[in-house]
């Protein structure tokens, strides 16, 4: 009997076990993320740097409308000072992208980090949130196809420019399969399709329903879910290390990226996540060249989504 593939935009296998990275490269071992944990002396360095960053954000007159989140993985020294950062999820605006980048710059390094994170190197993901314009200017701006809301599962996403949202279609295995267009200068899908990725939602296995969401969040259940990735990224293809993708603020996922064998001028992208209630996947394609910028987008699809009770979409968020 033919598997039928969990990832449907690109027709792998994928086991059907109920339940986001560089590309093709082994990752380091993975640390901990200071701005994930909640000890007294984490928390309050979490403020000190979150109200230090913010003192040299400088926004750009020219910015759009919108709610506009990026994410910049920072590394950092024992003393705080900032030795390397990379864009891990983009709004889809080159300037606010570059803007984020240069407040780390300006910024140069974090408060002296807690004895028990003051490790070198040290590693974090630090957020930016910019809400531009009026808050009813930004919910115009979210009422556009650049959100997808499925009120009765508590299910909702919002996407970075120049993505757009398709009509969601049914898939037989998923509540829904929500395809992710593109707009003029958007990294391009593959050949042959019109998408560039694919949302789905499928009803999570009688195995896993009632879980503890940090029981699915774990290491135990983060080594089931590289297996099956490495099963449905296919033994020809060649794929990376599978590395880590926060689904919206609950669920930890994680992600490869797969260099099919027949189509090496294609790089295809699987990342998948649990809840006790839901299994959540996103698909995407596109072309070699187009990657880089490409990656950042697909992160910001998984990084923006709401499942319940965080599945609304607020016109502007603290």
């Amino acid at each position: 009997m033919k598997e039928r593939s969990n990832f449907p935009l690109l027709g792998l296998a994928f086991a059907g076990l109920a339940l986001a990275s560089a590309p093709l490269a082994a990752e380091p071992a993975p640390r901990t993320d200071p701005l994930q944990v909640v000890t007294p002396d984490i928390a309050h360095w979490n403020r000190l740097t979150r109200e230090r960053a913010q003192s040299f954000v400088r926004v750009g007159l020219d910015w759009p409308v919108g709610l506009h989140r990026v994410v910049v993985d920072v590394t950092y020294d024992a003393d705080g000072t900032i030795t390397e950062q990379n864009l891990r999820v983009s709004s889809g605006h080159a300037a606010i992208d570059d803007g984020a980048m240069a407040t780390l710059q300006r910024m140069q390094r974090l408060p002296q980090p807690p004895a028990d994170i003051s490790v070198a190197p040290g590693r974090m993901g630090m957020p930016f949130e910019f809400h531009i314009g009026s808050p009813r200017a930004i919910e115009r701006w979210l009422a556009s196809n650049a959100r997808f809301n499925d009120p009765d599962r508590g299910v909702a996403f919002h996407l970075p420019a120049p993505l757009t949202v398709l009509a969601p279609r049914a898939r037989p295995g998923h509540l829904w399969i929500v395809g992710i267009g593109t707009r003029a200068k958007a990294p391009p899908p593959v050949p042959g399709q019109s998408r560039v990725c694919d949302v789905g939602l499928q009803t999570q296995s009688p195995d896993w329903q009632g879980v503890d969401q940090a029981e699915l969040n774990g290491s135990t259940h983060r080594a089931r879910l590289d297996g099956e990735l490495r099963l449905g990224a296919g033994r020809a293809n060649t794929a990376s290390d599978p590395a880590s993708l926060m689904f919206g603020t609950a669920a930890h996922g994680r992600e490869i990226v797969v260099i099919p064998a027949d189509r090496p001028d294609e790089r295809h992208y699987l990342a998948v996540a649990d809840t006790p209630q839901y299994r959540m996947t996103l698909t995407c394609a596109t072309d070699a060249a187009h990657l880089e910028r490409a990656l950042p987008l697909f992160r910001a699809i998984a990084d923006n989504l709401r499942i319940a009770p965080f599945a609304s979409i607020p016109a502007s968020r603290s």
